[in-house]
């Protein structure tokens, strides 16, 4: 008895999700905004060099050029 109730729950469960999201509009990814490219994408402003005990030695402002590396290296992954 136990598994024949089992089964038929298994069943209700399997069946029941059928079709279930056909009134759910997919989202539309389509879109001509533009976007900044900024901290978003997890890239920091400075670089920061820390020793071999994980102390800061020195930061300085990332130039335009290291920065799109940076970009390109996140965008490539």
């Amino acid at each position: 008895m136990k598994r024949f109730f089992a089964m038929c729950m298994a069943m209700v469960l399997a069946f029941g999700m059928v079709g279930c999201n056909e009134t759910v509009t997919p989202p539309s990814y389509a879109s001509d905004e533009k976007f900044e490219i900024g901290m978003w994408v997890g890239i920091s402003d400075n670089l920061v060099i820390y020793d071999e005990n994980g102390q800061k030695v020195s930061s300085r402002p990332l130039t335009d050029d290291e920065f799109l590396e940076k970009y390109q290296e996140i965008a490539d992954a």
